[in-house]
């Protein structure tokens, strides 16, 4: 199976950043094609290999600064999904953060392609007025979450808490599907 995998800032190490690659290199690990979308990575965390390719987000130079800096986001990764999902074909998208206005683009491209979104933490604790620039920069749109939670066609969750946030602030259902651990963390 081919899986298109999306996680917008694969050079933070955080939670979502090493879920995402315990995931991508243990389904490639099962013989499963990865594609991961990203607008930047750190090699030493997320090297390539004969079943993980990785795209990057691709931007479109010549709007750059004519349409507000989101504005421009949303279409380069618009360009982007279009683009990767014709390139590769993938069997269905995992987003590895809770950004659903990449459900959104991806529908627009491909209205039938299945999509699921893993929720690792309610946007209410981490976002502030002084950090959301920074959200934005990094290709995150929490402004928008709430509209677009619903064209996700699954949603999981890390925690019965994070299940409730999504519940109470949303009304939407989500599986709760604990966080792996590195095999690593075993020896």
């Amino acid at each position: 199976m081919r899986i298109l995998v999306v996680h917008p800032h694969l050079y933070v190490v955080g939670g979502s950043e090493i879920l995402t690659k315990i995931l991508v290199y243990e389904l490639a690990s099962q013989g499963h094609d990865i594609v991961v979308c990203t607008h930047h990575k750190r090699d030493d965390l997320f090297p390539d290999s004969k079943n993980v390719h990785f795209e990057f987000f691709k931007e479109i130079p010549e709007l750059k600064g004519k349409v507000s800096d989101i504005t421009w986001r949303i279409m380069n990764l618009h360009y982007t999904f279009e683009e990767t999902l014709r390139k590769w074909e993938p069997h269905v998208v995992l987003l590895m953060i809770q950004e659903p206005i990449y459900a959104v683009l991806i529908k627009a491209v491909k209205p039938e392609m299945g999509v699921a979104m893993y929720i690792h933490y309610p946007f209410e604790e981490e976002l502030t007025p002084e950090n959301l620039r920074k959200f934005i920069e990094m290709y995150r749109f929490p402004n928008l979450y709430g509209s677009f939670y619903r064209v996700v066609d699954i949603h999981m969750t890390n925690s019965n808490y994070t299940a409730k946030a999504l519940h109470k602030h949303f009304g939407i259902e989500s599986n709760v599907v604990y966080p792996a651990v590195d095999w690593d963390y075993f020896s």
